[in-house]
């Protein structure tokens, strides 16, 4: 564990605009995280949405979405949705599942997942399954030596900003190169809690 990359992890607030990762690169990265991130019933209850860097109206469109959530101080600092690739997930209406879960649904089975009324309420399994992708892609990302972060205070909903996307918003990650203009600065007052705190051993 001391080698792993994921020990070099660093939230980017500022990526470079003039410098961008090869886009097949990126999309291979994808493709090997989606092959080997599990699924249950191999359904995949989400959709990711990805901007490159001709994407810029898009990222403009989700910063302005970061800024107007219903909270007493907004945001002016998330500008990582300005890197290279944004990778935006969304929920998915599952309704073309696999021949296994047809025929469990014949017998009687529900799946919420797979329900018009109820795939985005259950959202607890699309959640675990975005971190596996999301951890996965990040250590592939870092073993590349490319710069990654995270944005996760977006509203549910941003058909006012993005009309196109109209399910309900999870996530955002953002990968791509570190503007070294802008250096990562690590706060020493924020730290996590022991991990007597975290681990009850039974």
């Amino acid at each position: 564990m001391k080698n792993n990359s994921m020990l070099n992890f660093k939230q980017i607030r500022y990526f470079r605009q003039d410098k961008h990762p090869e886009e097949e690169i990126i999309k291979s990265l994808i493709t090997e995280t989606y092959n080997l991130v599990p699924s249950k019933q191999k359904l995949v209850p989400y959709k990711i949405h990805v901007f490159g860097p001709n994407n810029l109206k898009e990222k403009e469109a989700l910063y302005l979405a970061t800024k107007n959530r219903n909270v007493k101080v907004n945001t002016n600092v998330n500008y990582q949705i300005f890197a290279s690739y944004v990778l935006l997930f969304t929920s998915r209406l599952c309704d073309n599942p696999n021949e296994e879960v047809k025929n469990s649904m014949k017998r009687g089975h529900r799946y919420n997942s797979c329900n018009l009324n109820k795939y985005k309420i259950s959202k607890t399994i699309s959640n675990i399954e975005i971190g596996m992708f999301c951890s996965n892609l990040s250590y592939a990302c870092l073993n590349n030596n490319l710069d990654i972060a995270y944005t996760g205070c977006l509203p549910p909903n941003i058909k006012q900003f993005m009309p196109k996307i109209e399910e309900d918003i999870y996530l955002a990650m953002s990968i791509g190169y570190a503007d070294d203009g802008n250096p990562y600065r690590k706060n020493g007052k924020q730290y996590k809690p022991d991990i007597k705190e975290i681990i009850d051993w039974h």
